[in-house]
C-alpha cells in the first residue's frame, strides 16, 4: 500500500465528510468550528488535517490545530509538514517567557528587531 492509496481511503470517510461540511458551513454562518479528535494513533491525525487542508471546500481557510504539549506538536508539525509537501504551515512554539521566571526571555522564541 502506497501513501496515495492511503489518502484515497481518506478521501472517502464519511466522517472526514461530515467535518469537511461542518467546518464550511460554520463559515457561511461566520462562527468558528471547533473539531476534538481523540483516541488517534500513529499519522492518522497528520492524514485527516491533510484531507481537510486540501479538501476545495475548506483549502481556503485557516485552521489553528492545539496539541498538548511542545514535543506532540513538534512531531505533528513534521509529519503534516511531510505530507502536504510544506503547505503554508507555522509552527508557534511555547511561550517565550518560562513559567518558573517571567523576567527571563527565551532567546530562540524572541525575534531579532536589527535585522
Amino acid at each position: 500500500m502506497n501513501e496515495q492509496s492511503l489518502f484515497d481511503r481518506y478521501d472517502a470517510s464519511p466522517l472526514l465528510k461530515k467535518i469537511v461540511d461542518g467546518i464550511a458551513m460554520s463559515n457561511l454562518a461566520n462562527t468558528p468550528f471547533q473539531v476534538h479528535l481523540q483516541n488517534l494513533n500513529g499519522s492518522s491525525p497528520a492524514f485527516i488535517l491533510k484531507h481537510i487542508f486540501t479538501h476545495p471546500q475548506t483549502a481556503t481557510f485557516n485552521h489553528v490545530i492545539v496539541l498538548n504539549d511542545a514535543e506532540e506538536a513538534a512531531y505533528f508539525y513534521n509529519s503534516i509538514e511531510s505530507i502536504t509537501g510544506a503547505m503554508d504551515l507555522f509552527y508557534f512554539p511555547s511561550s517565550f517567557k518560562t513559567s518558573q521566571n517571567f523576567s527571563w526571555l527565551n532567546p530562540s522564541h524572541v525575534k531579532d528587531s536589527t535585522n
